[in-house]
């Protein structure tokens, strides 16, 4: 990790929405008979999806939801994506959850969030039901069979987004952290964090707008799976294609059946199940452009192979719950295999000492990281004691402080 500040800013072609529901709405009107999602063997279209998320975003608004919080206990589906951007359409905080948790687990995590309504999907709905109901959340919605359904909307050219539009400085989401130190916390996201990581991705890793297909893999509760399954799409008009779970035979028939020209892979042992598979010398990877890989390191020999057998590379990058991304290999510049890449624009990064967090150490010196920029969060959901902490100087023109995040380092030569 090399401290610093970024050499470069968002690239200027880029949209500038101030939400992502301003992206959604933009995106439909621009081209709506595009492919926006494709989940096994259903689509809809962007305008299908416009429909849908204003169809249920009316129904949230009945039930009051504006200023609370949707919880949404779903697996990757149509479902999941239009009901998240329903709940912000709605005014209210969307917070996707693991449906893996067992239900113990879940209840205190949904205390936490205190959401006026709970929603599952055909897969989770009992189990969210009754999550909901020990949580005491005044309202259980499900998608499946014989309750919601997303085809009441989809053909409903009447509908339109609720008014008010939400602001960039109001609540968005809510990503719980991985809880590798005690209970999980729920990072408290406003839709400018969403906002900043859609410019900063797209300067570095930089999605053809209305062209793309990206192959999504990883879960959507997870701050990665939802920014390329659903952030970067709707910014973008890329297509996803939206896997429920990781099995290396159905990515790799994927690349082909559908033509993927971004891959959104994820950890490494994701890129090594592939590199294992029977079927992967016999692949098609001619359309591939972009994969993308972070939560883990990636071995150089690794990465070798896959350039060599798909004429790709992967680029490698961080970033957290709090705040993604942070760094990326770029698409085109300084790539350093291995590595974490370099700082995204409007993005700082400090190495301090370990006592105080605050002293700046020279090269050589071991310490904690201190980053912050527009993407990262206002603070964690009812920790007040966390969030207490150095409120630096601005950085112009970021529209507001950043709480600063640490984590530790040693500084490379």
């Amino acid at each position: 990790m090399q401290p610093g500040r970024p050499t470069i800013d968002y690239d200027p072609a880029l949209p500038d929405y101030p939400t992502i529901i301003h992206g959604l709405a933009e995106t439909a009107a621009r081209v709506p008979d595009r492919t926006a999602i494709i989940a096994g063997d259903r689509s809809i279209t962007f305008a299908q999806y416009y429909r849908a998320v204003a169809g249920y975003a009316a129904m949230l608004v009945e039930r009051g939801v504006a200023g609370g919080r949707v919880a949404l206990l779903m697996g990757n589906c149509i479902e999941i994506a239009v009901a998240s951007l329903a709940a912000m359409a709605a005014g209210a905080q969307a917070a996707p959850m693991n449906a893996m948790f067992p239900p113990p687990a879940l209840v205190p995590l949904l205390k936490d969030v205190d959401p006026t309504v709970v929603v599952g999907d055909a897969m989770t709905a009992e189990m969210a039901r009754g999550v909901a109901r020990e949580a005491g959340v005044p309202h259980f919605d499900a998608f499946a069979p014989d309750a919601l359904s997303i085809d009441a909307w989809t053909d409903d050219a009447s509908l339109t987004l609720p008014e008010p539009m939400p602001s960039a400085e109001d609540r968005s989401l809510l990503f719980f952290t991985g809880g590798t130190t005690g209970m999980p916390k729920a990072a408290d996201h406003i839709h400018a964090n969403e906002m900043a990581y859609a410019r900063a991705a797209n300067t570095v890793w930089p999605l053809r707008r209305d062209e793309d297909v990206v192959l999504m893999v990883a879960p959507n509760f997870h701050i990665w799976g939802y920014c390329y399954s659903v952030v970067t799409p709707v910014y973008l008009g890329a297509t996803v294609d939206f896997l429920p779970a990781y099995q290396p035979d159905v990515v790799l028939n994927r690349f082909e059946e559908n033509k993927v020209t971004v891959f959104a892979g994820g950890p490494a042992a994701l890129y090594v199940g592939l590199l294992a598979n029977e079927n992967f010398a016999k692949t098609d990877f001619s359309n591939l452009r972009l994969c993308l890989a972070g939560g883990s390191p990636c071995p150089e020999t690794m990465l070798a192979r896959w350039e060599a057998a798909t004429g790709c590379a992967i680029l490698e990058g961080w970033g957290m719950s709090e705040g993604s991304p942070i760094n990326l290999n770029p698409l085109h510049g300084v790539r350093k295999p291995g590595s974490v890449g370099l700082m995204l624009p409007r993005t700082e990064i400090d190495i301090v000492d370990l006592e105080t967090g605050s002293e700046v150490l020279p090269q050589g010196e071991r310490g904690e990281i201190r980053v912050r920029g527009p993407q990262f969060i206002t603070g964690y959901r009812n920790r007040p004691e966390e969030n207490k902490g150095e409120l630096p100087r601005r950085l112009a023109p970021h529209r507001r402080y950043r709480p600063v995040r640490r984590g530790r380092v040693s500084v490379s030569r």
